[in-house]
């Protein structure tokens, strides 16, 4: 007989997450303002992946150049709040010195 039992998440190493994110929002990344962030779960977010946030302009459909750091620091579902699954809460953090950078 085949005896299903509940297993605990399996580890993995963190994973780097590329994100398009609109100037309008970008710019509370850079004053500090944006902390947080709803997105679809399409990539399994875990608490200690990094995301880099790449500026997005969509009225040119090209990005601006300009990259930010987080690393993710918590995960929260969303589907009690709107009432549909598939969408969480991601609070993040800039870690060490080297948060910002520029890309040509």
């Amino acid at each position: 007989m085949l005896r299903l039992t509940r297993t605990m998440p399996v580890k993995r190493e963190p994973t780097v997450h590329e994100l398009k994110t609109w100037p309008r929002f970008f710019a509370g990344l850079l004053d500090g303002t944006k902390t947080a962030e709803v997105r679809l779960n399409d990539r399994y977010f875990r608490v200690g992946d990094e995301l880099i946030l790449r500026e997005f302009n969509a009225e040119t459909d090209d990005y601006t150049g300009r990259v930010e750091r987080r690393f993710i620091s918590r995960v929260d579902g969303l589907r009690l709040v709107i009432g549909r699954g598939g969408f969480v809460l991601l609070s993040f953090e800039p870690k060490g010195d080297c948060a910002r950078e520029e890309t040509a």
